[in-house]
C-alpha cells in the first residue's frame, strides 16, 4: 500500500517520517483525514479520508 502526506516541512527535515510528526512540520494525511502539527501520535480530526480515484486540490 502507498501512502501520501502533503504538507511542509523544515530543513533538516526527517525523510523516513511522514509529514507532520516531525517538529515544525505540518502535514494533512488522507489515509485518515487528519492533521498533524509536530505530532506523531495521533493528529487531530480534519476532513473525510479519501483515496484511489478522489480528485486533489491544492489552493491559494
Amino acid at each position: 500500500n502507498a501512502v501520501l502526506a502533503i504538507g511542509f516541512e523544515t530543513w533538516p527535515y526527517l525523510h523516513f517520517r511522514h509529514t507532520g510528526w516531525s517538529i515544525c512540520s505540518i502535514g494533512y494525511h488522507p489515509d485518515d483525514g487528519r492533521r498533524y502539527v509536530d505530532d506523531g501520535h495521533g493528529g487531530r480530526e480534519y476532513s473525510s479520508p479519501f483515496g484511489v480515484g478522489n480528485i486533489v486540490d491544492c489552493g491559494y
